[in-house]
């Protein structure tokens, strides 16, 4: 590798309590009814906490993104995240490589504060915030997430 950028995904700092957290705060038992939807009504909680302002989708337009946006492999989705939290150490110490983070301010999904810790914890040389985004900040503000990480590319 080259380069490394990483977008709203804390690593290996996310405590299992942060997770609980979350979970609580969107109304599920854990992060697998987050992030893989089954219906319409998991949809639109996706959405809801996904975004700073998320996109107006009638039901039936939220309904056939399951399985075509979402998730093609919902089983494989859920044992991805299942392998998560037990896997987040195995990687660990200061990148070799210039990296990047780019991070939606109002992500509620990992709070600002991981996107710090985790700059830290890695030694990046660069952490950008986004305001007005949340955690799909490269959907939400993708012309000016496009221009810095294309920026950075060019730079390394």
């Amino acid at each position: 590798l080259k380069t490394l950028c990483i977008v709203d995904s804390p690593g290996n700092i996310i405590t299992d309590k942060e997770i609980d957290d979350f979970c609580a705060s969107v109304g599920v038992k854990n992060i697998k009814e987050a992030f893989v939807p089954e219906d319409e009504k998991d949809v639109k909680r996706l959405l809801h906490f996904s975004f700073y302002k998320p996109p107006p989708l009638p039901g039936f337009i939220q309904k056939q993104t399951i399985g075509i946006y979402f998730s093609k492999h919902p089983q494989e989705q859920r044992a991805l995240l299942d392998d998560l939290p037990k896997n987040r150490y195995s990687i660990s110490g200061q990148t070799k490589m210039p990296t990047l983070i780019l991070w939606g301010k109002e992500d509620q999904v990992f709070k600002e504060q991981n996107a710090f810790d985790l700059q830290k914890e890695i030694g990046a040389e660069e952490l950008m915030i986004f305001n007005k985004a949340g955690h799909a900040l490269p959907e939400e503000r993708h012309k000016a997430f496009n221009k810095r990480y294309e920026l950075f590319l060019n730079e390394n």
